[in-house]
């Protein structure tokens, strides 16, 4: 019989029985990730007090899409970053001169033009400020 490595405590009980046990306790640990996981998106408010308080819930939560860009080449944008539970539209925060923005109901697409823009700060202008704002109460 293999010791059981991982599990040593489990060493003492038939190989049939143990590869049973690890499979249903891997299920487990599967499943209750998934649930956390989708409790996350399902818990966003849908209204925040403050700017800050928006942008601390949203970067603590677990989404599908969690994404940012190398903003180093770039003189005015310092970092931005995408969240997305559904793959389609997101959150998209963005650091300004030491000052942190968010936007709601982003698409992906502007989100993908973003990344790939020759300059951030132009392609921010045109196509992201002013639009997707988030409005808190």
């Amino acid at each position: 019989m293999t010791p059981c490595l991982q599990f040593p405590i489990l060493n003492h009980i038939p190989p049939k029985l143990r590869k049973f046990l690890l499979t249903v306790m891997m299920i487990s640990v599967c499943t209750v990730s998934f649930n956390c996981y989708s409790q996350s998106c399902k818990t966003i408010p849908s209204h925040f007090k403050s700017y800050e308080e928006a942008i601390a819930t949203v970067k603590k939560l677990h989404f599908t899409v969690d994404e940012d860009v190398n903003t180093s080449r770039s003189t005015f944008i310092q970092a931005a970053h995408y969240y997305s539970c559904d793959g389609k539209t997101g959150y998209f925060i963005i650091r300004i001169k030491d000052f942190e923005y968010i936007h709601e109901n982003m698409p992906i697409a502007v989100w993908k033009g973003f990344k790939g823009s020759s300059s951030f700060g132009t392609f921010y202008n045109l196509n992201i400020r002013n639009k997707y704002q988030m409005i808190v109460n």
